[in-house]
């Protein structure tokens, strides 16, 4: 199908989106990872604009919406997308993010819970959960560390890790690739930044936590099981046959869990 694209010009940078879909489900916004873009979800597209109006973005820094002439922020990030929203005339909305995406879309949830009918975090930490010592040095060690890591060497180990299938190994290194080593470094610094542990926290609406069985990233293994027992009404499942971008590796599974998650909340609008 065909999206419409569109920008709206914020502090520093234009940003690039698109919409689409016809359907009578709620409103459905899919947030990118670190160093991708929006084609991140073209396996998403058809199956969820049938039932759905959806909305894809390049968050700043990536892919249509470089330059970005501020220093990169979480934060501003986020109200990026408030902004995007309000432009369309969205109040409430279901947030599907991948890796960034996700700490993207905990933060709406955080600050706007109003604005969200539900959540799907695929393959991110847990912005909110407890931190042990251990994973504190570990992520103060990962921001000392990347400003001196070789450019190159960095996108390769990136590409390898988010996927098994070369086609989308192919596109992660095409994305990395536009962006500049300093953006790339100040967006991986800034999502470690965004941790923020809040005993006694817990999300009230409908979740779905996925990582891919075979995603070696972070500490999704760990922690999105301890998520999903925090929270009333969070779902964990593993994708199968999958990496960190489990959505392209298996978009079958993802697209099935997903549209049958939205169901039992009566958040979708079966056409099929």
């Amino acid at each position: 199908m065909t999206l419409r694209h569109r920008t709206v010009q914020r502090t520093g940078c234009e940003i690039h989106y698109w919409t689409g879909g016809s359907g009578d489900g709620p409103p459905i916004v899919f947030t990118h990872g670190a160093t991708l873009d929006h084609r991140t979800w073209e396996p998403q597209i058809e199956r969820f604009a049938a039932r759905h109006r959806i909305l894809l973005w390049d968050v700043r820094g990536h892919g249509r919406s470089i330059p970005n002439r501020t220093p990169w922020s979480l934060d501003a990030a986020t109200e990026d997308l408030l902004a995007i929203l309000d432009g369309e005339g969205i109040e409430r909305t279901v947030l599907v993010g991948q890796s960034m995406g996700g700490n993207l879309s905990q933060e709406i949830v955080y600050h706007h819970p109003g604005r969200v009918s539900a959540l799907v975090a695929l393959g991110c930490a847990g912005n909110t959960l407890p931190l042990s010592r251990r994973e504190r040095l570990q992520a103060a060690a990962v921001v000392r560390m990347l400003p001196w890591y070789p450019r190159k060497a960095l996108i390769r180990q990136e590409a390898k890790a988010s996927a098994r299938d070369p086609r989308v190994r192919e596109y992660v290194l095409d994305t990395a690739s536009r962006m500049a080593h300093a953006d790339m470094v100040a967006v991986m610094a800034s999502l470690v930044g965004a941790l923020h542990p809040e005993p006694g926290y817990r999300i009230d609406v409908p979740e779905l936590l996925l990582h891919g069985e075979h995603d070696r990233l972070g500490n999704f293994r760990t922690a999105m099981p301890a998520w999903a027992r925090r929270d009333p009404l969070a779902r964990y499942l593993v994708v199968p046959d999958s990496a960190h971008l489990a959505n392209q590796d298996n978009p079958a599974f993802f697209n099935d869990a997903v549209l049958r998650f939205l169901t039992e909340h009566g958040l979708d609008s079966p056409k099929d």
